[in-house]
């Protein structure tokens, strides 16, 4: 028979390796380690669209705000076209609605602060050394879950995706995984002269910021319809 003694030092043992096992896990669960990529084709078709959305001369939008107002993902059905939305990206998009994966979209501010100065001089806090990440759209199955990720997305962006902000920088796609989800990292450079209006000290042709973005599976292969929008 054992002694108290014994049975509580067995319990004790235990305790700690389990609480150890949990806490690696959850540390694992929180950081980001680079890998191949996954998801490419999807990660692909979607840079064309919103690559194309960035460097379009004659949308009259400012920005992330081209991808906002008229929406990356949408609210999908397999018939249901935005109305700001080109046949080409429909057909570009219309693999990503069909696939069963939850989807995150960001940008990354890679050389100074959000915002607008349309070609005035930029004061010293202008410039950012610090780049930050900021959400822009989720999809989810339901509403309730598309707000729930959203949510999720809203503690863990920076966490997931500012890891690669220096190759980034250097013009570099990276990717990686983030606990369940996959992670694209592709930069956006300033490819027109009139880029430089807003990005105020920026040449031509650099890379002023990065598109993140993050696919996982949704539960019992569902599609993910509904989305929650920055701003929204």
């Amino acid at each position: 028979m054992k002694t108290p003694y014994v049975v509580t030092y067995i319990q004790v043992f235990v305790t700690a390796v389990a609480t150890a096992t949990f806490l690696v896990c959850c540390a694992f669960a929180s950081t980001a380690v680079p890998g191949p990529p996954r998801h490419k084709d999807l990660i692909d078709r979607l840079d064309r669209v919103v690559e194309a959305r960035f460097q379009a001369q004659d949308s009259g939008k400012f920005g992330m705000v081209r991808m906002i107002e008229d929406g990356v993902i949408g609210h999908r059905s397999e018939d249901y076209v935005l109305s700001d939305e080109s046949p080409a990206e429909h057909a570009a998009l219309s693999p990503i609605w069909k696939s069963p994966n939850k989807l995150i979209v960001a940008i990354m501010h890679l050389r100074h602060r959000p915002g607008r100065l349309e070609g005035k001089k930029p004061p010293e806090s202008w410039a950012d050394p610090k780049p930050s990440a900021q959400l822009m759209e989720v999809s989810g199955t339901t509403d309730e879950d598309a707000s729930a990720t959203y949510d999720w997305a809203y503690n863990n962006i920076n966490k997931a995706s500012l890891w690669a902000a220096d190759s980034a920088k250097r013009g570099q796609a990276v990717y990686g995984t983030y606990g369940k989800y996959s992670v694209a990292i592709r930069p956006i450079r300033a490819t027109h002269d009139s880029c430089l209006g807003c990005h105020v000290g920026t040449k031509k042709n650099a890379v002023v910021g990065a598109m993140i973005y993050m696919f996982a599976p949704t539960q019992n292969g569902k599609l993910a319809k509904e989305t929650w929008t920055a701003g929204d």
